[in-house]
């Protein structure tokens, strides 16, 4: 998956070897999720992100196929609902988000939210 939203942008991605890397082994510790959309067996779509606690912070999105990644993002909403998260971070604002419903918050407000639902976890 990453390597798929890397490749949309050949030269021009802040996914790095690096990155790449780092996200493997947050998979391996059970840190990410990737939802992912397939036609004739092939991946067309998709997104993936990092957890922490009931916070879903989304990283990339790619489509090769028109949609693909609208219906990995209705997926991955579904999930985060039944899962009973309290946060989606999808980064920043553009058009593609905005006619899911996504808003804008002030950063103040995002880390007041973030922090309070992190701290949640604490004993």
């Amino acid at each position: 998956m990453i390597c798929r939203c890397a490749a949309l942008r050949p030269g021009d991605t802040w996914i790095s070897e690096e990155i790449i890397e780092a996200y493997c082994e947050l998979n391996r510790i059970g840190l990410t999720h990737s939802f992912e959309v397939s036609q004739n067996d092939q991946l067309v779509g998709g997104l993936y992100g990092v957890t922490l606690g009931k916070v879903f912070c989304g990283e990339s999105m790619f489509h090769t196929v028109t949609d693909a990644s609208k219906i990995a993002l209705v997926f991955l909403v579904e999930f985060l609902r039944e899962q009973k998260f309290e946060l989606l971070d999808t980064l920043y604002l553009n058009p593609h988000l905005l006619q899911f419903g996504a808003y804008e918050v002030s950063q103040k407000f995002y880390m007041l939210q973030f922090n309070e639902i992190l701290n949640r976890r604490l004993p």
